[in-house]
């Protein structure tokens, strides 16, 4: 649907009756959303503005496109850019049963609520068949703290026991986190939900991937180097990472504020003082260990700047 100009639009407001007042709405948009006389508008409070918006009809959204790599990364890249827009129908041709076996374990790994529906020799439909609903909205984000939580407790308890055999369930956890993280960025996309927290909730489900994929680094490292012996001042460190993501979980879903700034002092403190002094007295893997901690720390006390501006305006 092609905009109208963004230019502000000024109306006088027309006298009805004692307590009424009227505004005319420009022809130009009432032509171009196909509204007629008895059709239904929402009006939404946006702070000092009032949203006005017709009945939303979703248009369904399909592209066709050619794979002619076996790169990974590169598909899961392109499929990535469209499901997140919002795409509802992707027809994707392919050259060899290798690119088909990556293309489907890519949809499978990444992409809640889209599924194959035609699959022939040389070509395979996606569509959704999950449309994502703003009443989903907390209940899909409280499962991404969830998932890099589970993660968290993982490791913590990896460390200590000094057994690193759960990779694949780490693994598990990032392809589930990738899943509901692409999910609610599409959902942000497709419906324009949430409105004027778009750029909050979007920056934090990106701050959210970054995590959890370094969650997965950092126990990937410590499997692969099972033998070496990490020191407590590391394990105290990620510790005090942990606490600080659990702390941050609680205070965000209580909405409290001021917590959230204490937590946000606490991390700033760990990433300037104890991770720099740690890793100026490491050397080999032990500084490798801390860098990745001290990454989850930074994507940590990151993602605190989203979530200040998703509450805000909740708690005032």
């Amino acid at each position: 649907m092609t905009p109208i100009s963004s230019k502000t639009m000024k109306r006088k407001l027309i006298q009805l009756g004692e307590k009424s007042l009227l505004v005319s709405l420009p022809a130009k948009w009432i032509k171009l959303r196909g509204l007629k006389k008895g059709d239904e508008i929402d009006l939404k409070p946006v702070e000092n503005s009032l949203l006005l918006s017709p009945e939303v009809k979703l248009e369904k959204k399909s592209a066709r496109l050619k794979v002619t790599s076996e790169n990974r990364a590169y598909i899961r890249m392109i499929l990535n850019a469209l499901y997140r827009s919002g795409y509802d129908k992707l027809t994707i041709l392919f050259e060899n049963p290798p690119q088909l076996k990556l293309i489907k374990k890519t949809i499978d790994t990444y992409y809640l609520g889209f599924d194959i529906t035609t699959e022939k020799d040389d070509y395979i439909i996606i569509e959704n068949i999950t449309e994502p609903s703003q009443e989903k909205q907390e209940v899909l984000l409280r499962r991404v703290f969830l998932l890099i939580k589970e993660a968290f407790e993982l490791i913590h308890t990896d460390l200590n026991e000094e057994k690193y055999e759960n990779f694949r369930t780490i693994e598990n956890l990032k392809n589930k986190s990738n899943k509901y993280n692409n999910f609610c960025r599409r959902q942000i996309a497709k419906q324009r939900l949430i409105s004027e927290k778009t750029y909050f909730y979007w920056g934090l489900y990106s701050r959210f991937l970054v995590i959890q994929h370094t969650l997965r680094h950092l126990y990937k490292y410590l499997h692969e180097n099972k033998k070496f012996k990490i020191s407590n001042k590391t394990k105290n460190i990620f510790k005090q990472v942990y606490d600080i993501f659990d702390q941050v979980y609680h205070a965000f879903f209580k909405k409290d504020l001021k917590t959230l700034q204490k937590i946000f002092d606490q991390s700033r403190d760990l990433n300037f003082k104890d991770l720099y002094q740690a890793l100026q007295q490491s050397k080999g893997k032990e500084s490798v260990i801390l860098h990745h901690i001290g990454e989850i720390n930074r994507f940590i006390y990151m993602s605190m700047t989203p979530m200040f501006g998703i509450l805000f305006n909740q708690t005032i």
